[in-house]
This record gives C-alpha cells, structure tokens and sequence, in this order.
C-alpha cells in the first residue's frame, strides 16, 4: 500500500483549552483544509469524562480501502484496556477501517509474538500498549524498519499518547491535603508494576512531596490484580496501621477491595482509586470509595487511533498529547459518562 507522503496531521479543535489536553512536544501540526483529490478528512468528536466537560474535536485523514488497523492489546479484561481496544474499534468503523485484535492476556512474550504476528501479516496500522518496560523494543525497531505505523497508548512516542500523571499526583495529594491539613498517615496500594502504574507512582510521589506532613508508611502491589487480592493487601494494612487515614490504589480494583475490607471491619479512610471504572463510580456514589481519577481511556484510545490513521495516510507521526484526569467524587459522580456510552457518542462532526 502506498503511503501519501504530503506533510499534514491532526489538528486538535478549540475543546483543547477546555480538556486540558495538551502535548509533549510543540504544538500539533496543522492539518490541511479538507479534502483534496488524493486524501480526504473529517472531524470526530469524542466525549470528555463528564456531561459538563467540552468534547475534544480532531482531524483524521481517511485510510485507503481496505485498511486494517491491528490491535495488539495486551489485557483486554482489564477494564481500561477494554475501553481503549473499543475506542481504537470505533474510531476505525468511523473512517472505513477494518480491525484485527488479539488479546496477550498479561503475557509479555505472547504480546511480542502478536505484535510481531500482525507486523509479518501486513497488517497496515498497529496499536498496542507496552506491558513492561522495553518488553516491545525489539518489535518496535522492525516495525520501524518497515515503515508500519505503531501507536502505542500511554507512551510520549510520536504517534501515542500518554496519561497526565503528574497532574493526576498534584490533585490527589492536594485532595489529601484539604481533608487533613495537619497530616496523615497512609499507603499505597499498588498493582502489576508495568510501565503505566510505575509512572503513575512517579506522580503520586511526586504530589505527596509537597505535602510533608502526609506520610506514606508502606506500599505494597496487588499483584494479582484482582479485587480480592486488594482486599487481602488492605485487612493487613488494617492490622498493622489500625488509625490509617487513607489508601491510594494505583487502579480501581485495589481500590474496590480496601472499600470492602474497610467496610467489613468498619474503618473509614479516605480510599482513593484511579481510571474512574463504572464499578468505582458506583462505589463513590457509595461511599465505599472517596474518589476516583477517571484517566478518560476511552479519549487515548481514540487518539492513539486517530494518530495511526494520519500517520498512515501522510507518513508523518503525530506528536503524543497527555491526556488529563477528572476527578469524580460524590459532588460530580452524577454527571460522570459511563465508559460503555462514550464511544456511542464519539461522531464524526461538521
């Protein structure tokens, strides 16, 4: 398939300013206006995470015919990983593209052989979304020595996109800070030590240290990702530390297991989640979560596709945008956008 090699990229709309987003790089290029005889564009609308916030509106270029965009996910049971495999689907049905996903289940060298799989296919476009950290170098350098696009979600690589977890750390601790402005104790939840959480635990580290008089006291990792294996992790912090004052949990489902085990030996800490799933939502409509960061997967998931469709189409990799944190509390859980709704009311627009 040739590959048009005429400079142009997305352009993101003015919902830029009201999301938040913004890139690691200078700013995006400016796309062409409109169609022309060999390429064609249009703009897609996507959601933000809530009813109140303005939807983010970009540019993507429309794919030849016949266009197969794989995705290489590496755990499509995992609630945001979901979100973001549906929103690559959705963005390809909406320019004429086909799909391929298959699924590594959390196994790093299952995820090569598929990455490597679809790249020996002739697969057009790939999105992915690296498990541990290099565990896709090798992939990624014959991807590029190809010339096959590669737009790996939560990366600052041209043609990804990446979470804002320092942003996400700054209004946690800051959260913390107003609910305890003498100090507290604390934990921290963590889970599988991929590349997303390390750096989500980069950024609350980060946030905390401003706050001195809020100490973390022990960390400990739900490797089993699982909501009984948080709540396992969470009775012993219990045990040890019975005056706790809150728990961050570097995912949702650390966080639903320290609700439960909070609840059944009647503790009340701050607990705080992030991605911002459905089940957490309930749970701070609840109460048996304070807080979630909804991370918006649904709007990376769009992105990394769109930047492999224009990328594909002009042979110029987009620049990585950040993509902000909402966070939903109580005072803001009834407007929040269920993740399954999102890409029903991801259009495209005039």
């Amino acid at each position: 398939m040739s590959i048009l090699r005429r400079r142009t990229a997305i352009l993101l709309i003015g919902a830029v300013a009201a999301t938040g987003l913004a890139t690691t790089a200078a700013a995006l290029p400016v796309a062409s206006n409109g169609p022309t005889a060999a390429t064609r564009t249009v703009k897609i609308s996507m959601p933000g995470s809530t009813r109140s916030t303005k939807p983010t509106v970009l540019r993507v270029q429309i794919p030849p015919a016949g266009t197969i965009l794989g995705i290489a996910t590496p755990i499509n049971a995992d609630p945001g990983q979901a979100a973001m495999d549906t929103a690559n689907k959705r963005i390809a049905s909406l320019v004429g593209a086909k799909t391929v996903m298959e699924d590594a289940a959390l196994d790093a060298n299952k995820h090569l052989q598929i990455a490597d799989s679809m790249l020996n296919r002739g697969i057009d476009a790939i999105t992915t979304d690296i498990l541990f950290p290099h565990s896709l170098d090798a992939f990624l350098a014959r991807a590029k020595k190809k010339g096959v696009p590669v737009c790996v979600e939560f990366s600052t690589t041209r043609g990804g996109a990446q979470e804002d977890y320092m942003q996400a750390g700054r209004e946690i601790a800051d959260y913390l800070h107003g609910l305890y402005p003498n100090g507290a104790e604390g934990v921290i939840l963590a889970n599988t030590p991929a590349a997303v959480i390390l750096r989500r635990e980069a950024g609350i580290a980060a946030g905390l240290k401003r706050y001195p008089n809020l100490k973390v006291l022990e960390k400990q990792r739900n490797l089993k990702e699982s909501i009984d294996g948080g709540r396992t992790i969470a009775e012993e912090f219990f045990q040890k530390y019975p005056d706790l004052k809150f728990i961050i949990a570097t995912n949702d489902i650390g966080a639903l297991g320290a609700g439960l085990a909070a609840k059944s030996l009647g503790k009340k800490p701050t607990i705080i989640g992030m991605n911002g799933t459905p089940e957490a939502v309930d749970a701070v409509k609840q109460g048996l979560m304070s807080a979630t960061w909804d991370s918006n997967q649904n709007l990376m998931g769009s992105i990394v596709a769109i930047n492999c469709f224009n990328w594909l189409v002009t042979g110029k990799a987009p620049n990585a945008p950040l993509i902000p944190f909402t966070r939903i509390t109580k005072s803001n859980a009834g407007t929040w956008i269920p993740w399954p709704q999102r890409p029903k009311l991801t259009r495209i627009v005039k």
